[in-house]
């Protein structure tokens, strides 16, 4: 299964590049691909839903990652991932909209909608949260005490 991070960026260097590379290095189980989209233009929702929707595959399994989406919590997170394992998904993409969020219609096309707790987050530390939750996934899934209930 291949896992995709689509999000926008507007800097070239980001201070979470590294933390955020760590993670990558340390997942095995799937390949994980970090599609991030250099936009300098207008970060409005509805420009950067256009912007984002331009790199969806239609048969991709799409999550939204958006502060009204829905808590889970690590262990429900893998019960999602390997769920769609056995469902036969073979790409899940994952969307962090730009700062204004995404549009309605985004919103509407995507499958699921999640988010990290109801605080607001800067959308690279959303991005290296994921990371670590694939992570802390794959080693529930794997029974390694990295995560202990």
């Amino acid at each position: 299964m291949k896992l995709t991070i689509l999000s926008l960026r507007q800097k070239k260097k980001d201070p979470f590049l590294d933390l955020i590379k760590m993670y990558f290095d340390k997942i095995s189980i799937w390949k994980v691909e970090n599609k991030e989209i250099l936009h300098k233009g207008a970060s409005d929702r509805v420009t950067t839903s256009r912007v984002l929707e331009k790199n969806l595959m239609s048969s991709a399994y799409t999550i939204l990652l958006d502060e009204k989406g829905e808590d889970l919590p690590s262990q429900k997170f893998s019960q999602l991932l390997k769920e769609l394992i056995v469902e036969g998904e073979k790409n899940i993409i994952f969307i962090i909209g730009g700062p204004e969020g995404v549009d309605d219609p985004l919103k509407k096309r995507v499958k699921r909608i999640i988010r990290f707790g109801r605080a607001t987050w800067p959308h690279k530390m959303i991005q290296l949260m994921l990371m670590e939750q694939l992570y802390r996934a794959q080693q529930i899934l794997n029974n390694h005490p990295y995560h202990k209930i």
